[in-house]
């Protein structure tokens, strides 16, 4: 004999799965890392999210604990005196990798060498997009407007 079951049943199995696929949902995204937290972007310095249009022309936001300039180490505390809205920098690429720093401040004129991170963390608190010039092989540094950085695959 065929058990009859409640016209409702399904409905309520139905139901049941949704919520737990919502649950599931909800909390697979607490996990997403706080975009005010040091950590943030991941390890390498990298965030790899993209926008597509400015991909090509963007080199990234670049990080350090430390920069060599004519070959001596200056840490991120000695660039204090340069948080003004007014700073800008260029950056000329040598075929050894080393870069030629062209900027308005006489202090930092010379040739850099990162310790092979991203270098914002360099000038304090603020963060800077650098742009590339394929023709003139530079790299243009200004500093961004807001506080949440987005920075760009390297190609």
């Amino acid at each position: 004999m065929r058990n009859k079951t409640h016209p409702f049943r399904w409905l309520i199995r139905c139901a049941g799965c949704m919520l737990t696929v919502m649950l599931l949902t909800a909390v697979s995204g607490c996990d997403m890392p706080d975009k005010s937290s040091p950590s943030y972007p991941a390890d390498n310095g990298i965030d790899y999210r993209q926008n597509p249009s400015q991909v090509k022309t963007i080199i990234g936001i670049w990080t350090a604990q430390s920069v060599t300039v004519n070959g001596e180490v200056y840490s991120i505390g000695e660039y204090s005196d340069l948080k003004r809205e007014d700073f800008s920098s260029t950056y000329t690429i040598q075929p050894d990798g080393t870069v030629i720093l062209s900027n308005n401040s006489q202090s930092l004129e010379g040739t850099y060498s990162f310790d092979g991170k991203a270098v914002e963390a360099l000038f304090g608190k603020y963060h800077y997009r650098l742009m590339y010039d394929a023709q003139a092989n530079t790299l243009t540094r200004t500093k961004e407007a807001t506080d949440e950085v987005i920075t760009y695959r390297k190609h």
